[in-house]
Parts: structure tokens; C-alpha cells; sequence
């Protein structure tokens, strides 16, 4: 059955389903990256191919949640006469009846929740990953002699001038 011939109140619930499957995938992510993290200097090469590919299905499984959970944004925003220009379920929630906003909502805020915890997770990635970059220049410098001040950015770009040692993009 596709989105366009579910009832109102069965594209809600498909909706607050979606959203409560993203909540535990999105969970997962951020579990398995702060793994990542936290193991990363202990794992062999295997280990390492076997952590990215868990993070690929991961990430596939958000895609795929989030390609529904449009589609069903967009049609129940159509069939409320919601525009489409900034669609947000608390605009969909009160549009519908309290027994149906109410479940919504709930997924919606377990979602968000889990977007926030996978927000920090990847800060904390970045920051380590800067740090790592900084402190590796800092050692090749040392090593060769050559002191020129050079700092990056979270996307491993070099954000102050001098000449890197390194490329520390991931």
C-alpha cells in the first residue's frame, strides 16, 4: 500500500513509526561511532573494515527511514492543506485531532532526541580528529626541525596559514 492510499489516520501512525525507527537507527549510529571512538587505537585492520561497513548500514538505514518519513510528510501535509515550503510535525500535530497529535509528537521528540546525542557524538569526533591532526603536525615539526604555526578546521583543512606536513583531511 503506498502513502496515497492510507487513510489520514494510518499515514499518522506510518509517520509516528518512521519516527520511532529512526529514534533506535540513529541511537545505533551514535553507539557504534562512539565505539568507534573509543576503540579506534585498539583495532586491527579487519576490525576497522568490519566498524565502516556497520557505520554504511547504518547511515543506508537512516537514508531509507528518512526518504519514508518525507514521503509521508509531504503527503499528509497535502492532504491538510500544510504548505510545503517548511513542513514540521508540530505544524502536522495541530492540524489533527488530539488522539492522533499526541503519539506523533512523542516519536517526533523521541527523534529529535536521538538526532541531538548523535549531533554531540560527532562533535566529539571532530574535536578528537582536530586534535589528533594538531598534535601529529606538532611531532612531524619536532621531527624535522620546521616550527611554522599551523592549525585545522574540523574537515581536517588547514585553517591558519603555513605550509602542513601533513593532510590531515579524512
Amino acid at each position: 500500500m503506498t502513502v496515497h492510499d492510507m487513510t489520514i489516520r494510518d499515514l499518522v501512525r506510518t509517520l509516528a513509526g518512521i519516527l520511532e525507527e529512526q529514534a533506535i537507527a540513529v541511537r545505533k549510529l551514535a553507539k557504534d561511532l562512539r565505539g568507534e571512538r573509543e576503540n579506534f587505537l585498539s583495532v586491527r585492520g579487519g576490525g576497522l573494515e568490519a566498524l565502516h561497513s556497520r557505520l554504511e548500514e547504518r547511515a543506508a538505514e537512516s537514508l531509507d527511514l528518512e526518504a519514508r518519513r518525507r514521503e509521508c510528510v509531504v503527503e499528509l501535509c497535502r492532504r491538510l492543506g500544510i504548505g510545503l515550503s517548511n513542513p514540521r510535525v508540530s505544524l502536522l500535530a495541530a492540524a489533527l485531532e488530539t488522539g492522533l497529535a499526541r503519539p506523533l509528537s512523542r516519536a517526533a521528540r523521541r527523534a529529535k532526541e536521538a538526532a541531538e546525542e548523535l549531533e554531540v557524538e560527532l562533535r566529539v569526533g571532530r574535536d578528537l580528529l582536530e586534535w589528533s591532526a594538531s598534535c601529529q603536525e606538532g611531532l612531524v615539526r619536532s621531527l624535522t626541525g620546521e616550527y611554522a604555526e599551523v592549525g585545522y578546521g574540523p574537515d581536517g583543512r588547514k585553517t591558519r596559514n603555513g605550509t602542513s606536513l601533513l593532510d590531515a583531511r579524512v
